[in-house]
């Protein structure tokens, strides 16, 4: 007997989506697990460091120090480091905060609003939280883990699509038989799990190449949506403005909204950013942005929240849609509850395959 081409594909595909979810049931497990946790990494973080996410004596919103002495005694402590940003303090993390660079690391340097000394350092890698993070980011890899991340959830998207396939024809799909023995419950269990989550996990996969393809997405986006692009400053030199002198100018430049963070820069013919808090902390994707002239403080760019470029606001929406960082802990509890079906999905997987393999 001659099988349909049509039987031929589907036999194809279910091999290919058999040895492939095989292959990545680990990967998965670890992915899901991880990033299930890390949903709530801010959460996390406030438990693990409270020293730095607490007043503790100081109250919050209680600045008596100049941004200048900020980042001078972020410069002392680390006089071989290289100050990239200044965070101004805020409910969440009442102090200021400097993102320091020490050659291939990096350190948070945080800073008493009141007394202007430093009042810790750490390390973004450090601690429980920070081993997850890595865990999810690389595989505790460096860089051969993260590109090994990136082609898995490549993978891990061929998964959505053979599984698609796979499912599409089926009837009465959403209902699971318990009477009818812990493999066949098992196997109704994956499909009706994967019918559910399919596009939840097509998102993470797609959003997460982004991390180690941005040039790519920036490249893509770029060419078919306006993006906003860093303006010249030209070739006027003269001493820099400090810290305190570009705040007034951001202040003046955009008032009424909270400054969140300003890049330091270190060369006269490169453009201040200063981004501004149009939400909670943790929401970077809710920001306005203003470009200052690093000498004159003349505004040189006023990009706000409602008139930023589509393309500006697509690519922070990737990061977003990611970390289920948007719509308040529903949408956290709900990203949360979602990334274990990862690990559910490998386990009846196998739990599957090796049913078949028991019965020849």
């Amino acid at each position: 007997m001659i099988s349909r081409p049509g039987t031929r594909i589907r036999q194809w595909t279910f091999q290919l989506h058999s040895w492939c979810g095989l292959a990545l049931g680990l990967y998965a497990i670890v992915i899901g697990l991880s990033g299930a946790v890390l949903v709530w990494q801010d959460e996390l973080e406030a438990a693990e460091y409270p020293q730095f996410h607490a007043a503790n004596s100081t109250k919050s919103g209680e600045i008596s120090t100049a941004p200048d002495q900020a980042l001078a005694q972020v410069r002392a402590a680390f006089p071989a480091g290289r100050p990239i940003s200044l965070t101004w303090p805020n409910p969440g993390t009442p102090f200021w905060m400097s993102y320091v660079l020490l050659g291939s690391d990096a350190r948070e340097v945080y800073v008493d609003p009141a007394s202007g000394q430093v009042a810790g350092v750490r390390d973004p890698r450090a601690g429980w939280v920070g081993w997850v993070g890595r865990l999810h980011t690389n595989l505790l890899g460096g860089s051969v883990g993260r590109r090994i991340n990136t082609y898995a959830a490549c993978l891990l998207l061929g998964l959505c699509v053979t599984g698609t396939v796979l499912w599409w024809p089926r009837k009465r799909l959403w209902q699971i038989d318990w009477s009818g023995g812990w493999w066949k419950v098992f196997w109704q269990a994956h499909h009706v799990v994967g019918a559910g989550t399919v596009l939840f996990i097509a998102l993470l996969s797609v959003t997460g190449t982004y991390f180690y393809w941005s040039s790519a997405y920036v490249g893509a986006v770029s060419a078919v949506f306006a993006r906003t692009a860093e303006p010249r400053v030209g070739s006027l030199t003269g001493p820099l403005l400090s810290m305190s002198g570009i705040e007034r100018a951001a202040l003046a430049a955009l008032s009424g909204v909270p400054i969140h963070r300003i890049a330091v820069v270190e060369q006269p013919n490169q453009a201040v950013r200063v981004t501004y808090r149009e939400a909670a902390p943790e929401e970077f994707h809710l920001v306005s942005t203003v470009f200052l002239h690093p000498v004159t403080g003349e505004v040189l760019l006023r990009n706000t929240l409602e008139q930023r470029p589509a393309g500006d606001t697509i690519l922070t929406w990737i990061s977003a849609l990611h970390f289920g960082i948007f719509g308040g802990w529903p949408v956290k509890v709900l990203w949360s509850v979602l990334s274990l079906s990862l690990p559910l999905l490998a386990v009846s997987g196998f739990w599957i395959w090796w049913g078949r393999l028991r019965r020849g």
